[in-house]
């Protein structure tokens, strides 16, 4: 594809991602592809798609990552930690790096803070019962991290700091945290954006 001088519209861009392209030095650069993982209601992938139209635009439910290496400028993973155990955490990381090309930025968002204090005070946050809710506000208060499986057999539910977010994403090789921020999307996830080096 050939390059193209195209910036993205404000309006079209979510704004943690505006604000880790501008963190990055990246804001108006050049995005090529763009992987969405999970696509969920398809919402952002339809803005990132009118952000850069000429872009090639991959949206993925969550599940392995059939990916090449280095083939995105920017990966957007909404809500794709939420449901993690910690084992699944760095695996999951190092493929999305692998993912990224050089000086290409992946943004994701986890349930931080935000979510155990609603969860503390008695709001379904993650649709769970309550003793399982209970159990993480416990284990994030214990380890700044939290996961409990979902007893109906569904997806289970993660809690986790925004350090200790960070604190993953800076045990792979090759990155650096260009933006991170508390309840930054949707009023209650956390967003951390690192760019492959």
């Amino acid at each position: 594809m050939p390059p193209h001088d195209e910036s993205p519209t404000d309006a079209a861009l979510p704004r943690p991602l505006r604000a880790a392209l501008v963190a990055a030095g990246r804001e108006g650069a050049d995005v090529r592809r763009v992987l969405v993982l999970p696509t969920g209601d398809g919402g952002v992938a339809r803005r990132l798609a009118a952000a850069w139209p000429r872009s090639e635009l991959t949206a993925l439910e969550s599940g392995t990552l059939p990916i090449e290496e280095r083939s995105f400028d920017l990966i957007w993973a909404d809500g794709l930690f939420t449901r993690l155990d910690d084992p699944g955490w760095a695996p999951l990381l190092a493929a999305l790096r692998s993912a990224l090309d050089v000086r290409g930025i992946a943004v994701l968002t986890t349930h931080g803070r935000a979510t155990v204090d609603a969860l503390a005070a008695g709001h379904d946050a993650v649709g769970l019962p309550e003793t399982h809710r209970r159990a993480l506000v416990e284990a994030y208060g214990e380890t700044a991290f939290g996961y409990v499986d979902d007893p109906r057999g569904g997806d289970g539910a993660s809690v986790a700091s925004l350090d200790w977010v960070i604190e993953h994403v800076l045990a792979l090789d090759h990155v650096t945290v260009v933006h991170a921020a508390e309840a930054a999307w949707e009023g209650h996830r956390d967003v951390v954006a690192f760019m492959r080096a």
